[in-house]
């Protein structure tokens, strides 16, 4: 965590100025701010839009939110930043989250022990510091993409271990977010691009420690198939050969 020692000083004293009229829909946003304007108004945000539902990814609401913030300048606007997660029993139980100005963020509550939340920060501030202009929105996932599925659904190099990929499978399918058929396609894959000396699995494992065959088991495996092939293959033969001379081996 970025903590800035000028999070706890007092803020600057301004004669009284109304704030602006509020935008956004107060009573079903997750999330609210508060911009502290170098001039004294203090402008209020809300997450969610008036006749719009809220991503369902909340983590990706909210780092959308601090994107499009930066991109309008509100940083260097302003003295302090702070974001709040509502309880909807009054401003003074919501939950502080996150405070931001010029010089670094602190995050609080919920989003103390958050990576997603924190990565994001801190790639925000790396640009920053560089005094470029920058689109922030492109250090989020890709249009279509949230948070939840690339968590659910990293890249082969995640795991370390065949029972790792499995596990995870698992918790994924037992979540209920996810057809199973998109699921069993996630863990083929990965099995061929991480684990190829493993058997592809039909359906995603549920045993607690599986065994996977070995290759020679496998090879026993295959043979035997073809074998019982052959065999039914010859009795058909016969049953045909008894129906057409009418007789009996």
């Amino acid at each position: 965590m970025n903590t800035n020692s000028s999070f706890s000083k007092v803020p600057p004293v301004f004669p009284p100025v109304a704030r602006p009229k509020l935008r956004g829909d107060k009573g079903r946003s997750t999330y609210r701010w508060e911009i502290y304007l170098s001039n004294g108004i203090v402008l209020d945000g809300y997450s969610a839009v008036n006749n719009h539902a809220e991503n369902a990814d909340k983590e990706l609401l909210f780092n959308g939110i601090v994107a499009r913030l930066m991109n309008n300048g509100y940083l260097d606007k302003s003295y302090i930043l702070r974001f709040f997660k509502q309880s909807f029993s009054g401003r003074d139980n919501d939950e502080l989250v996150l405070q931001m100005n010029a010089d670094g963020y602190e995050l609080s509550g919920c989003f103390i022990n958050n990576p997603i939340i924190e990565t994001f920060l801190m790639k925000v501030f790396t640009v920053y510091s560089n005094s470029e202009p920058y689109d922030y929105k492109k250090l989020l996932p890709a249009r279509g993409q949230s948070y939840a599925e690339k968590r659910d659904f990293p890249n082969f190099d995640t795991f370390k271990s065949y029972q790792q990929l499995i596990d995870h499978c698992k918790r994924v399918k037992a979540s209920g977010m996810y057809d199973e058929t998109r699921i069993i396609g996630y863990f083929k894959t990965i099995r061929r691009e991480r684990f190829p000396e493993q058997l592809v699995f039909t359906n995603v494992p549920t045993e607690t420690n599986p065994q996977p065959p070995t290759y020679t088991t496998l090879l026993a495996q295959q043979k035997a198939e073809r074998e019982q092939k052959q065999a039914l293959t010859r009795e058909q033969l016969a049953e045909r050969k008894a129906k057409i001379y009418n007789q009996k081996f």
